[in-house]
């Protein structure tokens, strides 16, 4: 019996149909990756810190990490990429080995808080350890977020964030013969301008450590009327060569002005038992004065800095 070309034919096509429609594999695609993207804060010697989390094989990997970090007055940076990451996150945690038999650890807290340990090598082959914080560069800002400066004056806002080598955050103390003051300092750190301050205020007017710590504390605060506590705001004007101004010359009336100190986050602090180190998050908006006698309205003021506060201590009296 011979078949028709014709049905050879249809009976191929069928064939084929038939074999096309055999179930396909899977491709398996993770739906829950919640900490690639990159991360970036500071450590607990205020200085910067960068990670990025890739997807690599459907896994969520860290794939690189920048930081710096002080040994001394030298101002150090470590870099390290992975091309097929540097280690897979497991449990929310990852460790990393340094080089020099240091390391780099970290524990994500949700979707927007990763935290960890670095070991670095020093002098004299002993290491030093720092802690660090960092929050995700497309989430909201928070405390654990890269320290920053923002607000407005004559339309303009100003932004200064810290960067890997540029902007960066200082505490500002003084002690004269009778008083403390305690504030924070954000400067430019490369450039014709290095060293030059561009955001400072600083809390005036403590005769002890205990009037200080109970003073950094969430709530408002009053800017200082002469010869009491309260806050000094100083801008330094980037239009006219960074002349300066302040909250407490001229008239130093504040009418309608606000300091918030939002939240505080004691960070630890390995470089002098004395002091406490502190991350404060705060908004503000005041009067300055200028050296002429001009007034200019500071707005929408946001700060995310650090402060070193004096250990209290019972007696602890600089009168």
């Amino acid at each position: 019996m011979s078949i028709h070309p014709d049905r050879l034919i249809l009976i191929f096509i069928i064939l084929n149909f038939i074999s096309g429609c055999r179930p396909v594999e899977p491709v398996i695609v993770p739906d829950d990756l919640p900490y690639v993207g990159k991360w970036s804060g500071n450590t607990a010697q205020m200085t910067y810190i960068e990670l990025e989390i890739r997807e690599i094989n459907s896994q969520q990997m860290l794939y690189s990490f920048t930081f710096n970090y002080w040994l001394d007055s030298l101002l150090k940076q470590r870099t390290l990429t992975g091309v097929n990451g540097l280690f897979r996150i497991e449990e929310n945690q990852f460790t990393v080995d340094l080089p020099d038999r240091g390391y780099i650890t970290g524990t994500f807290h949700g979707q927007n808080h990763l935290s960890g340990k670095l070991r670095v090598l020093a002098e004299n082959d002993a290491y030093k350890e720092f802690t660090w914080d960092a929050t995700h560069l497309d989430s909201a800002v928070t405390i654990n977020s890269i320290a920053r400066a923002r607000f407005t004056a004559r339309d303009i806002t100003y932004t200064y964030e810290q960067v890997i080598n540029d902007f960066f955050p200082y505490p500002a103390n003084t002690l004269n013969d009778t008083t403390l003051s305690i504030g924070a300092n954000f400067r430019i750190e490369k450039g014709m301008y290095d060293g030059q301050s561009v955001f400072l205020f600083t809390a005036k007017g403590f005769s002890n450590s205990q009037e200080i710590s109970q003073f950094y504390t969430p709530g408002s605060k009053r800017y200082s009327p002469p010869e009491a506590v309260g806050i000094e705001y100083t801008f330094f004007d980037p239009e006219t060569y960074w002349e300066k101004w302040s909250s407490a010359w001229g008239c130093a009336d504040q009418p309608g002005s606000y300091f918030r100190i939002i939240e505080t986050r004691n960070i630890p602090f390995y470089d002098a038992d004395t002091m406490q180190r502190m991350k404060i998050l705060a908004e503000f908006g005041c009067y300055v004065y200028g050296v002429r006698g001009d007034t200019l309205q500071i707005k929408d003021g946001f700060f995310l800095g650090f402060v070193d506060l004096p250990k209290a201590e019972k007696n602890n009296n600089h009168k």
